[in-house]
């Protein structure tokens, strides 16, 4: 369980921010990155560092729909929060069995 969090975590570093910088898209707006983000969400329904990132990306959106925050202030808030995350599950995950990654 842990490990497939980590790869989840991983893999969420890999993708695109849940939350744009200004000068792109507000993906907070675009359905397909909402239904990604909602699936994977229930994917991992028991694990409270995902739930808590999915949370997180909600209120941002709530707050930049609202006008409460900038698309570059909530991104930057939702990148320390994710990049923390991964970091956190990269040193939680065990390591290959044969060394390699």
């Amino acid at each position: 369980m842990k490990y497939g969090l980590a790869i989840a975590v991983v893999a969420l570093s890999a993708s695109v921010s849940a939350i744009a910088a200004e000068d792109e898209a507000n993906h907070c707006l675009e359905a397909e990155s909402n239904q990604e983000w909602a699936a994977m969400a229930r994917e991992h329904h028991a694990n409270n560092t995902w739930q808590r990132l999915f949370a997180l990306r909600v209120g941002l959106c709530a707050m930049v729909k609202g006008q409460q925050l900038t698309v570059d202030r909530a991104s930057r808030i939702f990148e320390r929060q994710r990049k923390a995350a991964v970091n956190k599950a990269k040193t939680r995950a065990p390591a290959p069995s044969n060394g390699k990654l």
